[in-house]
């Protein structure tokens, strides 16, 4: 399993490849939320730096703070036992299960407590990575339950992410096409950090109907900015 791999140390998930993920799934459902209602994820900063959080409506939420040189990974799993929901905020501790993390990865991860999208701090498990790999405190099948899984497709290929067959993918959970997931799949790949501008027929393939659904100028509008957000500008 991934876990135990994450455990043994021979995962190849490290900061640059999670974040060629973490950018693809924001594109993903941020476009998915144009043809399903669905909320637009929040991907704010740059390569460089920056923060992503994802809520799936049903109570959980994940997200990712990073900088130059390491990545942080946070997530809450409502039927997690670990829940401290019902403690008052203040006495939460949201590092009780997260075992040693550096000194670079504990600041990120208190800015991200602080005023991020963990600000409830809410927390059932997490990882931390630099350029060499990821580091947890953690055993499997337990993290399983506590919500690892949120971040089983960060550790893969965007492709794979996207369309592999080991779980359920993206394409599977987001109410894009086939072909626009590899439309997004191009355009994360081909993705090196500086902005980029969408082709004309990349705009329209990705812009195109699903099942006769449309879409109203404001959610367009809000699809657009949430694209040049991860500096992919040109959606409309």
């Amino acid at each position: 399993s991934w876990y135990l791999r994450l455990m043994h140390k021979e995962a190849t998930l490290n900061r640059a490849e999670t974040l060629k993920c973490v950018r693809l799934h924001h594109l993903t459902f941020s476009l998915s939320s144009l043809f399903w209602s669905s909320g637009v994820p929040g991907f704010k900063g740059t390569w460089s730096a920056g923060e992503y959080g994802y809520h799936n409506g049903s109570g959980d939420h994940f997200g990712f703070r990073w900088d130059e040189t390491t990545l942080v990974g946070l997530v809450f799993f409502h039927e997690s036992r670990r829940s401290q929901w019902n403690v008052e905020r203040e006495a939460r501790d949201p590092y009780l299960h997260l075992g040693e993390f550096s000194t670079d990865a504990r600041r990120l991860a208190d800015t991200a407590l602080s005023e991020g999208f963990m600000s409830e701090r809410l927390v059932t498990a997490g990882f931390y990575a630099d350029d060499q790999q990821a580091y947890m405190n953690e055993s499997w099948p337990e993290g399983e339950w506590h919500g690892y899984r949120a971040f089983d497709r960060f550790r893969l290929t965007p492709r794979e992410a996207m369309l592999g067959q080991n779980g359920q993918n993206w394409w599977e959970l987001s109410s894009v096409s086939e072909s626009q997931s590899e439309m997004l799949i191009e355009v994360s790949e081909a993705y090196d950090g500086a902005p980029m501008t969408l082709t004309p027929r990349q705009r329209e393939l990705l812009l195109a109907p699903i099942e006769g659904r449309g879409y109203a100028d404001a959610e367009l509008a809000s699809v657009t900015a949430a694209f040049s957000a991860a500096g992919v500008h040109g959606l409309s």
